[in-house]
């Protein structure tokens, strides 16, 4: 990644601490609406990774992050909820498909539906230029970060330091 030579430090940090108080505003918004459905982070990442269709549970596993016994728990209260079913692989008994239920993908639906009515009444407040000079912005910037930010040696740093 090639750095610009032309870059102020203190603008820098602002724009990295404007990133990072909008995505603790949108986490808050969308952690109200799961928390009302009375749903984990874990429990949420599961959902998300389902979205795009059926996944083997190993491999939903590895995708989240989890072992292979908390990917368990995880969907026995998932399926407990009404979120997900599981079924036997026809080839391999041993490897079980995961797949939201259609209730899950209406609720998911309505989730993703009322947080984005949120975002766009927010950006409806904005100027045309401004809603324009943001469109860019996000996008050069999501494009400039690292596509594994936790292999990046400062992310590294701070997961050790959490740890």
């Amino acid at each position: 990644m090639l750095r610009n030579s032309d870059t102020d430090p203190s603008s820098v940090r602002r724009v990295a601490s404007a990133y990072l108080n909008a995505l603790e505003r949108a986490e808050s918004l969308q952690l109200d609406v799961w928390l009302s459905f009375g749903i984990t982070l874990s429990q949420l990442r599961t959902l998300r990774q389902l979205e795009g269709g059926p996944l083997v549970a190993g491999d939903l596993a590895e995708r989240v992050g989890l072992h292979p016994a908390s990917m368990t728990r995880t969907l026995d209260r998932l399926e407990g909820g009404g979120w997900v079913t599981r079924a036997s692989c026809d080839k391999d008994r041993r490897r079980v498909w995961v797949e939201l239920t259609k209730d899950a993908k209406v609720r998911l639906g309505l989730r993703q539906g009322g947080l984005r009515r949120v975002l766009e009444e927010a950006a409806s407040t904005m100027a045309p230029e401004q809603r324009q000079a943001l469109i860019a912005g996000l996008a050069a910037f999501t494009s400039a970060l690292p596509e594994d930010l936790l292999a990046h040696p400062d992310a590294k740093r701070a997961v050790e330091v959490r740890s």
